[in-house]
């Protein structure tokens, strides 16, 4: 796809080829499809270009920056946490401490796992 050749930003082009071609495999599930699309669409749209600084969290910490620049729009994303909260993907902050028990659990198993049966001798 050569998205300078359009006039207009082709987000259904853009969304379609993030959300089915390059996730579509590995996204399974009919409704985490769908969350996935639905959140696509929420950062592939015109407000992103019509609007100062599109906010991409409910709460505006996260935006689009305000620029043209190749660099500086480089320079925002580096600037980026490496870890994302879930209020910027439009979910509830208990989905943190839902991940968290998860995680904790998984850790748990794999430690139990590595005890092994153990055999006792007389």
């Amino acid at each position: 796809m050569f998205v300078n050749e359009y006039r207009e930003v082709p987000f259904e082009a853009i969304t379609y080829m993030a959300g089915e071609c390059n996730y579509g495999g590995r996204v399974t599930d009919d409704w985490d499809r769908r969350c996935l699309l639905t959140l696509l669409a929420d950062f592939c749209n015109d407000d992103v270009i019509r609007e100062d600084l599109y906010r991409l969290s409910p709460d505006g910490k996260y935006t689009v920056p305000d620029t043209d620049s190749y660099e500086e729009f480089l320079e925002f994303i580096e600037g980026l946490p490496s870890t994302q909260h879930p209020e910027v993907f439009g979910m509830h902050e208990n989905v943190d401490i839902t991940r968290e028990l998860q995680e904790s659990r998984r850790l748990v198993d794999s430690i139990l796992l590595t005890e092994g049966t153990g055999s006792s001798s007389d």
